[in-house]
């Protein structure tokens, strides 16, 4: 075995080992800094140790000591069998997979260069400790499917060794026969076809390191180039959301921008109850979806069919989806799926969802939507804050209910569509009877009580039947009904007075009921004019409290004139 090229092959895979060994030094140590957990400590420790070992391989004393470099060799191909098997990141386990392959190669130079036999037992004595902690890992671990790719993994570096040192040595025995047949042929050219190979293989290597540098400079390029692609999406949609302070709005621009600029097959923002203020779950969603099937994929989060991947603070990420493999996605077959929650004090008050039919799309952009994430929970709190105070104003402080000014701009509202539509707009009024008896009887806090139970009536009903309900004052309401008729309105206001009249309230170990008098009035059935309608319900409600209480009265010329000669005579009830 000829001395040069040991030499040579001793140079080039120190100078690859002092890499690797420097570039798993650095990325453990960025893994600590980003992530502080202590089980990286010995993996920076055994970094550190293996970094210094090849600086001292480097030495020239050491070189020249053939039998101690090639003993420190074989120690740290037993050593990184360990890292090998044990270290769960992709990237450190691609960099202990290539110092695997740079050791294994070097073995097999040194003890397997006499023939292929000799080289077998070679690669396979350098594979064993691998094998090893393999075999051991796989007895005690749970998870055999990585127990199973790695060792996959082993076995292709040991073919890819095999593959490569058998190329490397039937070169060399053709260089060697080429080289005898030039001397035999004309010793007296000898010299400069030497001179002249050893150029070729200069210019060789020039080339390929030249290959090499262009890959790299290539794949920095696309590197930087998404980083900065990442970054103006970053400042245009918070440039976009900071000016935004409604809620939906906000929601809207970022799942568009977001689907728009990264090419997502879905992207869906969805805030729990209470999270900025809102009644219920909203669920925001841009996709290449049919109308359909986004509102399944809607309905399943809305049922709390992702709140199971939430608990992955850093964010879920598959970059391999199987078909069916999750439920709210409808069956679809995608490639990429990220899940990302939205955390404030300790709790998830909501989460996007990505989707993209590229695999690995979402392995390297992490940090991109944890920064997203982070600004937009920035931007919700102000528009929380918005809605809380808008809120503040339009509802009423004990019932959260409308107030009565919202009801005034509302009505109008209601009343002008309902002109230009020549469409009907019914409107009850109810009091609550005796009220004050109540409040003499059982105190302020059991009255306000009885308010507060009372709304969750009028607000109840207005949901179900498409309504408006809102606290007149005191201890009057009014439920507004757009596009339904006086017959209409006056089937729910029976119901919710039925119910009001079955409803018991605990005081002191009694039980209280109460009732309602109610007033209906509608356009175009009862009033000519709309803008009145508050006030013929009002005169409704008030022959309801004069003839009986606990009843409804719909507005009509006989109601108004009686309730006329009614009041001449007796006064107007409360």
């Amino acid at each position: 075995m000829g001395g040069n090229w040991i030499s040579d092959i001793q140079k080039m895979s120190s100078r690859a080992n002092r890499f690797l060994s420097l570039a798993l030094l650095v990325f453990h140590i960025f893994c600590y800094i980003e992530q502080g957990a202590i089980g990286i400590v010995p993996w920076i420790v055994f970094s550190t140790v293996m970094f210094v070992a090849d600086m001292l391989l480097a030495l020239p004393l050491v070189c020249e000591e053939k039998r101690l470099w090639i003993w420190m060799r074989i120690a740290q191909l037993i050593l990184y069998a360990f890292p090998f098997n044990l270290e769960n990141y992709p990237v450190a386990f691609t960099l202990n997979s290539a110092v695997l392959l740079l050791l294994l190669l070097e073995l097999v130079f040194w003890f397997g260069h006499g023939d292929i036999y000799a080289r077998t037992v070679a690669l396979i004595l350098g594979i064993i400790p691998a094998a090893a902690v393999l075999v051991i890992d796989m007895l005690i671990s749970a998870d055999t499917h990585l127990a199973f790719g790695r060792a996959g993994i082993l076995a292709c570096v040991g073919g890819i060794c095999a593959i490569l040192s058998n190329i490397a040595f039937d070169e060399i025995n053709k260089s060697k026969q080429r080289l005898l047949e030039q001397k035999r042929l004309a010793n007296n050219t000898r010299e400069t076809n030497e001179e002249l190979r050893k150029q070729q293989e200069k210019v060789k290597k020039a080339n390929a390191e030249l290959s090499i540098q262009k890959i790299k400079l290539e794949a920095a390029y696309d590197r930087i180039h998404f980083a900065n692609r990442e970054m103006a999406l970053q400042n245009e949609i918070l440039k976009a959301i900071t000016s935004v302070i409604e809620v939906e709005k906000l929601l809207s621009i970022v799942t568009k921008s977001l689907k728009g600029e990264l090419g997502l097959d879905c992207c869906a923002i969805f805030l729990y109850r209470d999270a900025a203020s809102n009644e219920e779950t909203i669920c925001m969603m841009d996709s290449v979806f049919s109308a359909k099937t986004q509102e399944i994929v809607k309905s399943h989060i809305l049922d709390g069919d992702i709140e199971e991947y939430l608990g992955y603070r850093k964010g879920y990420i598959d970059n391999h989806v199987s078909v069916g493999e999750y439920k709210f996605l409808d069956g679809h077959s995608f490639g990429s799926l990220l899940i990302f929650p939205m955390v404030r004090d300790n709790s998830v008050i909501g989460g996007l969802l990505a989707v993209h039919a590229q695999f690995g799309f979402f392995r390297d952009n992490g940090a991109f939507f944890d920064s997203i994430m982070t600004q937009f929970m920035i931007v919700l709190e102000n528009a929380a804050l918005y809605a809380k105070m808008q809120r503040m104003a339009i509802c009423d402080g004990l019932t959260g209910i409308y107030n009565r000014g919202h009801l005034n701009t509302e009505i109008e509202q209601f009343i002008r569509e309902a002109k230009e539509q020549k469409t009907s707009l019914s409107v009850a009024l109810f009091d609550i009877d005796h009220f004050k008896r109540v409040n003499d009887t059982y105190g302020h806090l059991f009255g306000d009580l009885v308010i507060k139970t009372i709304a969750g009536f009028a607000k109840d009903a207005a949901k179900k039947y498409n309504g408006f309900a809102a606290r007149y004052g005191g201890e009057e309401f009014v439920l507004v009904f757009p596009k339904k008729s006086v017959e209409e309105c006056c089937k729910v206001v029976d119901e919710l007075r039925s119910n009001i009249h079955g409803m018991r309230l605990e005081y002191n170990g009694m039980l209280v009921s109460v009732d309602v008098s109610v007033g209906v009035t509608g356009y175009p059935q009862c009033c000519e004019s709309a803008s009145v309608l508050l006030e013929h319900a009002d005169w409704a409600m008030y022959y309801s409290k004069e003839h009986g209480r606990g009843r409804v009265t719909v507005d009509s010329e006989v109601v108004r004139g009686q309730l006329g000669l009614d009041r001449e005579k007796s006064g107007r009830m409360r």
